[in-house]
């Protein structure tokens, strides 16, 4: 069989022939065996299945273990170690290992008391010791297996896959599933001083042959030794090109000789051999063999293989494999196009090259897509010669303020990148005006403490956060119920796994969340040790864009509802949660803790009661639309005798419901309307005269229900 070192092919995947790495000589047994065990195993289809491996050495010092999983075993089986102690050093007798399953049955790497000598015991009945002279316990690195035939009770002993000896006869059943390798525990007396390299286990009889070529693997000393990488990845750009793949002698004494190299392979046609052979290679020396690549105008993927015949022992038909892709034409432009901060229609250009030798490169469908694709446009040239480059124009529009990504799908004739992606990321800070018209809205009805709705904390200046940092903000005296308005935006995925928004010293273990743990891009609500409550709305979103989020808590339901923009979202009831009160922090856990928030929360108002549905719309529409309070006050009082309409004018704040009163002696009032929607800033309301005939004075009160 041709071997195949997997040493090699682990440190050879994907090398570039200029920057080949070799394996050192020191390696050769180990990662012989490696290869003939990996090769036969064959991802567990292959020729020879193990049933279980040890690949890293174990090392003992007479007390230790180290845990082992010897597969599933039953009946006849083989097992191969490479290992190597002191059975002088050690004490009356050393485990090589037991399993849980079957602890009374164990391989000894001396058999007790101070034999010498490999065995294996059935506690209880026998320790059976192997008396053969070449079966004293290796004090040098030895290919030992144990193989035990269910049917006749018999385990025999290979050394360097050599039959040593047999014990006919014997109580015994071979180590299954979880177990150790060592001692006969952890601290145990029974220790063996030394390593085990390397383990294979087999749930069958191997016979000899397969045996003495495992250790065959192990023994081969590699001298010569080729060494060459198994990929290659292939720089191309359509012309005839020359290479040198790195070729090394990694042995020490005799010197390696390619006598010839054939080429295979899907492109075999493409490649010539330019070294003359054979060729010799001294010990620990390197040669290029040179060799052209000429694909005679083609295009696209290109494949073949090198089978390099040399004088190594182990590796008679060393196999490259090379690839490589032409592309001609090549797109060549920049992956993230960021406008940064815009408020007003921006125009940017992307450099496009064609870095294609012969072929133009045609441009297809300019597709911007992702979350605000519609904030974008592009348009670009329909071909750019080989060699050339043109611009492509790309157009972001803004609409309303926050964040927005997309991306720019270019398609194109390149063979190696039909679909060209550019990141695209802008900006729009929020307009002082929709801030200035909640603000006003929010001073309107805290009256100077005074009003009709006073709040108990508000935040009027931005707090910015880096996932990191915080910001200290009073919540104010909240207890029991409560409705807290924030003006926010963010960036959850930037963020962590979570982010607060804030908590208070008086409470800590009582959070209201950005994004909820762990990764939800939610919105939600903690009580820490109780519960982690995500709104699972999809406008319950973490906003990515400045909104409008309202958390209403009631005391009496242990209800939290969530209003996004004024609109009632999502609702989660029978909670365990209170309300941050007094002073606290924003932004996160704690300072440069790891749940930070990244974004900014631009306004915070804080209330000590439950604020209807009505008023939280209101709030929300003069951020939204930007139209705050005015002095509340009638304008105008006008009586029309052409159409016989009274029209009533005031200032009003939009979303905001109204109601008309009127009296004939400003004692008694009469409701006229107690639902009179307000749309704007000013609001007119009209009664037909004939309502109030045989009055000679009628007096008129606009308030609000």
């Amino acid at each position: 069989m041709k071997f195949k070192d997997s040493f090699l092919i682990q440190l050879f995947t994907t090398v570039s022939i200029a920057a080949a790495i070799l394996i050192p000589a020191s390696f050769a047994s180990l990662a012989s065996y490696d290869g003939e065990i990996s090769d036969a195993h064959g991802g567990g289809a292959g020729t020879l299945p193990y049933a279980a491996v040890l690949t890293t050495p174990a090392v003992f010092d007479g007390t230790n273990i180290e845990l082992f999983d010897f597969g599933a075993i039953s009946g006849d089986a083989t097992f191969e170690f490479i290992l190597s102690g002191d059975p002088v050093a050690g004490g009356n007798n050393g485990y090589i290992g037991r399993a849980d399953a079957n602890a009374g049955n164990s391989l000894r790497y001396e058999q007790w008391a101070d034999t010498g000598a490999l065995g294996f015991t059935r506690a209880g009945v026998a320790d059976n010791f192997f008396s053969d002279p070449d079966a004293a316990s290796p004090t040098d690195d030895t290919h030992v297996t144990y193989r035990w035939t269910q049917a006749t009770s018999t385990m025999d002993l290979f050394i360097n896959g050599a039959a040593t000896d047999s014990i006919a006869g014997a109580t015994f059943e071979m180590p299954t599933g979880p177990g150790h390798l060592g001692n006969v525990s952890d601290g145990g007396g029974e220790g063996m001083i030394g390593t085990i390299h390397r383990i294979t286990t087999y749930d069958i009889l191997l016979n000899e042959a397969t045996i003495q070529q495992h250790a065959n693997a192990w023994l081969a000393t590699g001298d010569p030794s080729i060494g060459v990488p198994t990929n290659v990845d292939l720089v191309l750009d359509g012309s005839t090109q020359s290479f040198g793949l790195l070729v090394k002698n990694l042995g020490q004494s005799n010197i390696l000789t390619l006598t010839a190299v054939t080429v295979d392979g899907v492109n075999a046609d493409y490649f010539t051999v330019d070294t003359a052979l054979p060729l010799n290679i001294d010990p620990g020396e390197e040669i290029d063999l040179e060799y052209t690549v000429d694909p005679g105008g083609a295009n696209g993927d290109v494949k073949a293989n090198f089978s390099i015949l040399s004088n190594d022992a182990l590796n008679l038909e060393a196999e490259v494999q090379l690839s490589g892709l032409i592309r001609d034409p090549q797109i060549s432009i920049q992956t993230a196009l960021d406008f940064g901060a815009s408020d007003v229609e921006a125009t940017q250009m992307i450099e496009v090259q064609n870095l294609g030798r012969a072929r133009a490169l045609n441009l297809g469908t300019l597709e911007i897509t992702g979350t605000d694709a519609a904030k974008f446009s592009a348009s670009g040239p329909a071909s750019i010669a080989a060699g050339g480059s043109g611009n492509i124009e790309v157009t972001f529009t803004p609409e309303s303020s926050g964040g927005f990504t997309a991306q720019l799908e270019i398609g194109s004739n390149d063979p190696g990148s039909p679909v060209t992606l550019v990141a695209l990321s802008a900006f729009t800070p929020i307009d002082d005006v929709f801030l200035s018209a909640y603000d006003s809205m929010i001073s309107a009805d805290h009256g100077g403490g005074a009003g009709i709705l006073p709040y108990a904390a508000v935040l009027t200046t931005p707090a910015v956060f880096d996932g990191a940092n915080i910001e200290l903000f009073d919540f104010g005296a909240i207890s029991g119920d409560a409705t807290f308005e924030f003006i926010l935006s963010g960036d959850p995925v930037a963020g962590g796994n979570n982010g607060y928004i804030g908590r208070a010293d008086a409470n800590p273990e009582n959070s209201l969340r950005y994004e909820q743990w762990a990764d939800t891009g939610a919105l939600g609500f903690t009580r820490l040790g109780v519960a982690d409550n995500t709104f699972s709305a999809p406008d319950a979103a973490s906003p990515t864009d400045d909104t409008h989020v309202t958390y209403r808590w009631a005391e009496a339901t242990s209800t939290m509802d969530l209003f996004i923009n004024g609109v009632a979202t999502d609702s989660i009831a029978g909670a365990v949660f209170e309300m941050p009160t007094g002073p606290g922090h924003l932004g996160n856990v704690s300072d440069g803790g790891n749940e930070g928030m990244i974004g900014t929360i631009h306004r915070i108002t804080t209330y000590d009661i439950l604020v209807d549905d009505a008023t939280i719309q209101q709030h929300a529409n003069a951020f939204v639309t930007g139209v705050g309070a005015s002095e509340f006050k009638v304008n105008s009082i006008d009586f029309n005798q052409a159409s016989g309409l009274i029209t009533i004018v005031w200032n009003s704040t939009p979303g905001a419901f109204y109601a008309v009163d009127y009296s004939f002696d400003l004692v008694e009032w009469n409701e006229l309307d107690d639902s009179v929607p307000a749309d704007d800033k000013v609001k007119s309301y009209s009664i037909p005269s004939n309502l109030l005939e045989g009055e000679i004075k009628s007096f008129f009160r606009v308030r609000r229900p």
